[in-house]
């Protein structure tokens, strides 16, 4: 089977900090990238991403009117316990 990069995506999470009125707060980003085109999107940010957000993100990003991965075949992430089955 031939794999075509434009059906190609990646998805990770990266952290961001930001000082809050009661102190500092970790926010998780969620992005996909298209390996082709090296677009990145950013697909949720959240404090402490849980099972229930990560089942939604999931949902989102392959939604048969606005999803992100349109025309996707393959997915690559890592086996970070924020990724759940």
């Amino acid at each position: 089977m031939k794999m075509h990069w434009n059906t190609l995506y990646a998805c990770d999470f990266f952290s961001v900090e930001a000082l809050g009125l009661f102190g500092t707060l970790r926010y998780m980003v969620f992005f996909v990238i298209q390996l082709q085109t090296r677009a990145v999107e950013v697909a949720g940010i959240r404090v402490d991403p849980d099972r229930d957000w990560m089942k939604s993100m999931a949902r989102n990003l392959v939604d048969p009117v606005e999803r992100l991965l349109r025309g996707a075949t393959h997915r690559i992430h890592d086996r970070d316990p924020l990724f759940v089955e």
